[in-house]
């Protein structure tokens, strides 16, 4: 994980997403990947799902990058699959990710991290708890984005049409 997490860091400063300037754009972009998890999980589409996670984390670990916040330290978790379990879930994420936006808010350094570390758990229990492993759903993602082309305008990244 954490070669995949330096990977993206390096990929996200050679398009200029690193500046603490960009961190609204970022979180903006992580609810926006999350209505995409939440879709793929309506659908029964496990493949939008890897998807989703994976873009999740890219942008959670720039979203760190830029406040300097410290991501955790990776530990798979085993979690049987449940239907109520992924709902939950979900809403955990969903809370989390206002939690952290609002401790943004207050410029709160230790509010910040401590709701990151939050989010940034929940995230991989989401993953673990529908059989994804986390740094497959990374992985997948940083393979889709490590070539991309295109410019950064106002703190995000504008693809290249193909």
């Amino acid at each position: 994980m954490e070669k995949l997490i330096n990977k993206i860091i390096e990929w996200g400063g050679q398009r200029e997403l690193l500046s603490y300037s960009c961190h609204p754009k970022q979180l903006i972009k992580a609810y926006e990947e999350f209505g995409e998890i939440s879709r793929a999980y309506l659908k029964g589409d496990r493949e939008e799902l890897i998807d989703g996670c994976g873009d999740l984390l890219v942008v959670l670990i720039l979203f760190a990058h830029q406040l300097k916040l410290v991501i955790p330290k990776y530990e798979p978790i085993n979690i049987i699959k449940s239907t109520n379990g992924m709902d939950s879930k979900l809403r955990k994420v969903s809370i989390e990710l206002g939690w952290v936006s609002s401790c943004v808010d207050i410029e709160s350094k230790y509010y910040a991290q401590s709701s990151f570390n939050s989010l940034w758990k929940s995230v991989i229990r989401l993953c673990s708890s529908n059989s994804l492993n986390p740094i497959h759903c990374l992985e997948s993602a940083y393979n889709v984005i490590k070539n991309r082309k295109g410019n950064t305008v106002n703190g995000t990244f504008i693809k290249e049409s193909a």
